[in-house]
C-alpha cells in the first residue's frame, strides 16, 4: 500500500509524527506498506534519518517509492535502504531522468507516466528491460529500452489534447491493469519480471 505522507508536514514534522503516521496504517493492514518519499523542500519528505527511524519503528514497510528530486540524496537513500537486513526496496518514479536513477541501483519503478504510457510499458515491458538490461551490464539495451519509455513520456498527454491531429486513444482498463500489476507489484515483492 503506498502511503503518501501527511499534509500537516508541510507546516513542520518531527520524526515522532511521521513515525506515528505509519504506525497508524501499519496497525490497520496486513499489507506491505511503501513511503511515498516527497522532495524535502516542500516539507513533506522525510530525512534519510527520519526514513531510516520509520523502517525500524514499522517492519511492514517494504520499500519507499522516491520522488526527493535530489541525484545525491537518491544514491544516498539507495545505498543506504538497500544495505539494510531485510534490505528495502527503493523504487523510482523519476522519470525524468529514468535511466540515471535505475543505473545508480534502483529495484523498479513506481511511477503515474505508467498510467499514460500502459501500453508501452504492458506490450514491451520496456521498464523492466532496462532493469534487467542493467543488471546484465546490457548498456546499449537499457538506453533503447529508456530511450522509448523516455520518448513516450514525452507525448504522454497527447491523446487528452483536444483537437491534436493525431488522436491517441487512452489506454485501456487491461492495460492499465497490466502495468499497476508490473510497476505496483512486481518490485516491492522482489520478483523479476524475468521470472515470468
Amino acid at each position: 500500500m503506498l502511503v503518501f505522507p501527511s499534509g500537516i508536514f508541510t507546516f513542520g514534522q518531527r520524526p515522532e509524527m511521521a513515525i506515528a503516521h505509519f504506525k497508524r496504517i501499519a496497525d490497520s493492514t496486513d499489507l506491505p506498506l511503501i513511503v511515498f518519499q516527497y522532495p524535502l523542500a516542500g516539507g513533506q519528505g522525510y530525512p534519510l534519518e527520519t526514513l531510516l527511524k520509520i523502517i525500524e519503528a514499522v517492519p511492514t514497510v517494504r520499500a519507499v517509492k522516491d520522488w526527493c528530486a535530489n541525484p545525491q540524496l537518491h544514491e544516498r537513500q539507495i545505498r543506504t535502504l538497500q544495505t539494510l537486513k531485510p534490505p528495502v526496496n527503493l523504487l523510482t518514479t523519476h522519470s525524468a531522468w529514468l535511466l540515471s536513477s535505475l543505473v545508480l541501483g534502483c529495484n523498479g519503478l513506481l511511477s503515474g507516466s505508467g498510467s499514460v504510457i500502459a501500453r508501452q510499458v504492458s506490450a514491451a515491458s520496456h521498464i523492466g528491460s532496462s532493469i534487467n538490461a542493467i543488471r546484465r551490464s546490457g548498456a546499449r539495451r537499457a538506453r533503447i529500452c529508456c530511450g522509448r519509455c523516455h520518448t513516450k513520456s514525452q507525448r504522454k498527454w497527447e491523446w487528452t489534447t483536444i483537437g491534436s491531429s493525431a488522436p491517441r486513444s487512452p489506454p485501456t482498463k487491461v492495460e492499465l491493469f497490466t502495468c499497476a500489476t508490473v510497476l505496483n507489484l512486481s518490485f516491492c515483492t522482489g520478483v523479476s519480471l524475468a521470472d515470468g
